[in-house]
């Protein structure tokens, strides 16, 4: 839902040239999220014994083509990466086509809202060729965030809503998320229980700075810590089966947290030396009174 929040506030400051950022650049760096964990849990999957059964689908478990028929499905976890690709995909190109126009932001979302037949049918066989209901899980979080976005401006940073009013949301919304976890309808419950949960997050986000340089770097954190939990969580189950539950969890979290930090330090280090290593700006050529622009 937050990263649907984004997304709306980006297109609503930037119009079409965020969609063509969603699609140049934040689609793609999703995909290569997706083909990164695939390598990385082709560790745990050979060491505990699995084997794929042809060279096809070594290439389309590593690409993450769950529509071929000899897809295996290395990491159960990367659905939310998955399912953020096709979501940038989706309103990047509707927005590109759509925003800028009369009514474009309504002609936007009625799109999308469209377009969620075709992600919630396109989940559905992910869903079946994983072996597993994640995918939809959180189908819907994203277009509410999106539409939250769109027609409500200012909303981390509103002076309207006052401490007692957001505390007393976000309880309320709390008791709402227990309420459905504890409902005795559970498919249904499984697609309703992240909204309360989602919502009570964005109500305690309001007042905060969604651009902090804190939160940005945790954001990036946890997302790595996200997709490599399970890689490690698989190896010490297998190599560790009787160690305590609790310990096993500290050690994934401990482990996983080291990655994403690794990987976050790595990425810094790259961005570091291309900005040093950057052929210098020539200044603006003199105009004939002898300024520079």
């Amino acid at each position: 839902m937050i990263s649907g929040y984004g997304v709306g506030v980006r297109l609503r400051e930037n119009g079409a040239d965020y969609a063509k950022r969603l699609l140049m650049r934040r689609a793609p760096i999703s995909y290569c999220r997706i083909l990164l964990t695939d390598l990385l849990y082709l560790i745990p999957f050979f060491l505990i014994g699995d084997h794929f059964s042809n060279a096809s689908s070594v290439v389309e478990s590593i690409l993450y083509l769950p529509f071929l028929p000899d897809f295996v499905a290395l990491s159960r976890w990367v659905y939310f990466i998955a399912d953020l690709l096709v979501y940038y995909l989706v309103i990047g190109a509707f927005a590109l086509l759509f925003y800028e126009r009369k009514h474009g932001k309504l002609m936007t979302l009625l799109a999308y809202l469209l377009s969620l037949l075709i992600l919630v049918a396109v989940l559905s066989v992910i869903n079946a060729r994983t072996g597993s209901s994640r995918y939809m899980r959180g189908a819907f979080l994203f277009p509410i965030g999106y539409a939250i976005a769109t027609w409500e401006e200012g909303l981390f940073s509103s002076k309207r809503i006052t401490p007692l009013v957001k505390w007393t949301a976000f309880v309320l919304l709390i008791g709402i998320g227990i309420g459905v976890f504890f409902a005795d309808a559970a498919p249904i419950r499984e697609y309703l229980l992240p909204i309360p949960f989602a919502l009570a997050a964005m109500v305690a986000l309001i007042g905060c700075d969604p651009k902090g340089k804190i939160l940005a770097y945790f954001s990036d954190l946890v997302i790595g810590v996200y997709l490599s939990h399970e890689a490690f969580l698989t190896l010490f189950r297998h190599f560790l089966p009787d160690l305590d539950r609790w310990l096993t969890m500290l050690f994934v979290v401990l482990c996983a947290s080291a990655t994403a930090a690794l990987i976050d330090a790595i990425k810094r280090a790259i961005r570091y030396y291309r900005k040093k290593n950057a052929p210098p700006q020539l200044p603006a050529p003199a105009t004939e009174e002898g300024d520079t622009k």
